[in-house]
């Protein structure tokens, strides 16, 4: 098929030359279309650019034709450009339709190939189902075929015999009788060869269906003791978990672990088996040595032990509560701890007597410590000695101040506290003072630091109904729920100085007399900058490690304690009046320790060194104001560090 179709396209084509190499032949093809191009034009008509003339040939040159050279263009040939281009773009374009055609014509053949492929494919199918099913009803109906010719057979034997002797119809009743229970026997043969599957299958649906209809129950028994009956195994495993989960453990009890015997035994119709609970309590029974019914101890989440008499421990914690309350109408009472009491199985090994597990809980944390005041004594050298904290200190004796110190005096530093911290809350009602506010208007005539009255302020009072939440006598909330204002507080005014001044230390022939010598003010510091050595240094900057100690330079009262903000400069200050218009001032703290109302003694420590506010550099800014006027420090120390 295919040769003859290469000799048809040879036939259409008899320019092509027979070589057995492809490309040489589509090299050929395509140079001939090109020729056929120059030689005929563009299809549509388009004619080709001219070609240039040949010069006429010599007559003293052979006559040989050769290919002559074209001639060079001038800069201004495009026309012969052009025509360049037109032939190239020929050219491409008929090669791209020839293999256009190529790819066409191979697509065609493959698709003929599949076809007949396919049809030749179902021919062999239809043929191969034909002989099949020629070979399933032969084989079917080939064996009834055969038993009917021996029937056939048998019976044309004996109607045959008919009318003849005794003899001969005795041999053909025999041959009939014989080819009968042949047909009988192959048929009742190939019978039971279909007949006998269906039976055994008829047989065991009926033997399934008949123990469908049995109940059957499962006997559990534990240590030889029947716990019950149950219709499957997983009523057991559903027993053991509910047993574990009454079972409370602690954190050195070692699980409780049942091995049950499992019976199948056949029961009537309408048996009660025994629920899950009532197998969990059977087993219990027969547990009775491992687990045991008891009340659990927890505090905190931690298991302290379990007893019998639950109801007993529950009134010992509750006589704990009352020895703690004050007897104030209102009062709840309950533990600062997470105080429960857990009825449950238990192992035998975490039972506990009552009265140890009381005696336990009973006991006190921590002992009653006290100390004997000494002459000099503060409270935060008290605290520093007895490594308490100063709050700590205060609420232990009912807030005492320093004031209220006496040499030889006993002050409480610790005390023991019950095992189970109580909560007590109370409502109590109070009055309180509501300090005035104070307004502050600045004045360029007065000198910074100095202030006058305008309007003198007074405090208010309110009464205050608060939720107050003590544990073990110290108090640790306090909610307000009701504040009734009695007295209206007044607005206190006061006009300040804004004047920085110029004022120089040589400017003053001798010091000004305030009655009193300051303290140097910062452990380990030294001067590193005087008064007025750059325009608006009201101090002298002392230098030292960040955290270092600043002491009070003289006993006196907080007039202002500012923890945080930029504070003109300053940062975290403190400045304390010293009566008779003196006052320091301590300034760019990392950290303050007095409150404004504080009253100070000469040494004692009211703030840390830092660089907070307008500072360079670890250091405080130590004033000495009289009347709002700033004074040179070091005129007042009792010493003077110059260096490290």
């Amino acid at each position: 098929m295919f040769f003859g179709k290469k000799q048809d396209d040879a036939q259409d084509n008899p320019r092509r030359p027979s070589s057995p190499s492809g490309e040489n032949r589509s090299r050929h093809t395509d140079d001939s279309l090109v020729q056929t191009v120059m030689q005929e034009g563009l299809p549509g008509g388009l004619p080709l650019p001219p070609a240039p003339a040949a010069p006429p040939l010599s007559p003293k040159e052979p006559q040989v034709q050769q290919a002559a050279p074209e001639p060079s263009p001038e800069k201004g040939d495009k026309p012969g450009r052009v025509g360049k281009l037109i032939r190239l773009c020929t050219y491409l374009g008929l090669k791209l339709l020839r293999r256009a055609k190529q790819a066409q014509r191979r697509a065609r053949r493959y698709t003929v190939r599949l076809g007949d492929s396919l049809t030749r494919e179902k021919d062999v199918l239809r043929d191969n189902l034909a002989e099949r099913t020629h070979r399933l009803s032969h084989y079917a109906l080939e064996p009834l075929t055969r038993d009917r010719e021996i029937l056939s057979g048998a019976l044309e034997s004996l109607e045959s015999a008919k009318g003849q002797g005794y003899q001969r119809r005795l041999s053909a009743s025999l041959a009939a009788l014989i080819g009968l229970f042949t047909f009988l026997g192959r048929f009742l043969r190939r019978s039971l060869n279909y007949v006998c599957p269906l039976a055994a299958l008829l047989l065991l649906f009926s033997t399934i269906s008949y123990y469908n209809r049995v109940t059957y129950g499962v006997i559990v028994e534990y240590g030889g003791t029947e716990l019950g009956l149950v219709a499957s195994e997983d009523d057991y495993d559903r027993a053991e978990e509910i047993l574990q989960s009454r079972i409370v453990y602690d954190d050195e009890s070692e699980k409780v672990v049942s091995t049950p015997s499992f019976t199948l035994t056949r029961v009537a119709d309408g048996t009660v088996f025994s629920t899950p609970e009532e197998l969990c309590d059977n087993l219990i029974s027969a547990s009775g040595q491992v687990v045991q019914e008891l009340s659990g101890l927890y505090i905190n989440g931690q298991f302290y032990g379990a007893v019998e008499d639950g109801d007993s421990l529950q009134r010992y914690l509750d006589g704990l509560l009352r020895a703690q309350g004050t007897g104030q109408p209102g009062e709840t009472l309950k533990f600062s701890d997470n105080v429960v009491i857990r009825s449950g199985l238990y192992p035998v090994s975490s039972a506990v007597p009552l009265s140890d597990l009381c005696s336990r809980i009973g006991r006190k944390r921590g002992s009653d410590r006290s100390y004997t005041v000494e002459e000099g004594d503060t409270l935060l050298s008290i605290a520093q000695k007895s490594r308490v904290s100063l709050v700590t200190l205060q609420t232990l004796n009912d807030d005492i101040t320093d004031e209220e110190l006496q040499p030889g005096q006993v002050i409480r530093i610790s005390r023991a506290l019950p095992f189970l911290p109580v909560s007590v809350t109370t409502q109590e009602t109070y009055t309180e003072v509501i300090p005035h506010e104070v307004y502050e208007v600045e004045d360029a005539r007065l000198s910074v630091g100095h202030s006058s009255l305008l309007t003198e302020g007074e405090d208010g009072e309110r009464v205050v109904t608060a939720q107050v939440e003590r544990v073990n006598g110290v108090e640790v909330t306090r909610i307000i729920t009701n504040v009734e204002i009695t007295k209206p507080a007044v607005a206190e005014e006061r006009t300040v100085g804004s004047n920085a001044g110029s004022y120089s230390a040589s400017s003053q022939d001798e010091p000004v007399d305030i009655g009193m010598t300051f303290l140097w003010p910062s452990a380990n510091g030294y001067l590193s900058c005087g008064i007025w050595e750059y325009s608006g240094h009201t101090g002298a900057d002392l230098a030292g490690p960040e955290g270092t100690n600043i002491y009070a330079a003289e006993s006196g009262t907080v007039e202002i304690a500012k923890t945080s903000g930029w504070n003109g400069g300053y940062g975290q200050y403190v400045a304390i009046n010293h009566g008779n218009n003196v006052i320091t001032l301590y300034a760019h703290c990392s950290a303050v320790y007095v409150s404004p109302g504080d009253t100070v003694r000469k040494g004692d420590v009211i703030a840390a060194v830092g660089q907070t506010g307008n500072a360079s550099g670890n250091h405080v800014h130590f004033e000495v104001r009289k009347n709002g006027v700033f004074l040179d420090p070091t005129d007042y120390l009792e010493s003077v560090r110059w260096t490290k």
